[in-house]
């Protein structure tokens, strides 16, 4: 065994043989923190008060991605996020036109349903479905910040 300088000075024993600077890429490899598309949009449904479903989905309108409530399975939330797939990919070609920057969020707001839109990259968003009276402020806030996750893993 040999001595190989680690982080702020330490020594440590090395194998012979070993490769000391791939620790930190097995490390990363490994990461705990990655989670799966199912366990994001679970993630995000758990923590909005009154949160219905929340989606992965391109532009073209396939979902990647979707969880959804039992109790929101009488609404048609696929149906409707394929047609909000095509607002969505208008409004991006209109502010493209005239040159107002990209757009990165979406509200549509309806008698029974509010859906928050965010875009993830230039082909896929996620969408997150809630009650009138749930925490849209929450809902805004946790698609802001699962949304570099989720590009990260496209």
């Amino acid at each position: 065994m040999e001595a190989s300088w680690g982080a702020a000075g330490t020594s440590r024993l090395v194998r012979p043989g070993a490769r000391p600077e791939l620790d930190g890429y097995r490390e990363s490899f490994y990461k705990p923190w990655v989670m799966s598309f199912r366990t994001q949009l679970e993630s995000v449904v758990d923590q909005v008060d009154g949160a219905l479903a929340c989606t992965i989905m391109g532009l073209d309108g396939i979902a990647v991605e979707t969880h959804q409530l039992p109790n929101a399975e009488e609404l048609d939330l696929g149906g409707a996020w394929v047609e909000f797939a095509n607002v969505l990919s208008q409004l991006t070609q209109t502010a493209q036109r005239l040159k107002t920057g990209e757009v990165s969020e979406l509200s549509i707001n309806s008698e029974r349903v509010i859906t928050l839109i965010r875009l993830v990259s230039p082909e896929y968003f996620l969408a997150l479905a809630l009650r009138p009276d749930g925490n849209w402020g929450k809902g805004r806030y946790l698609l802001r910040i699962t949304a570099p996750k989720v590009r990260a893993e496209l």
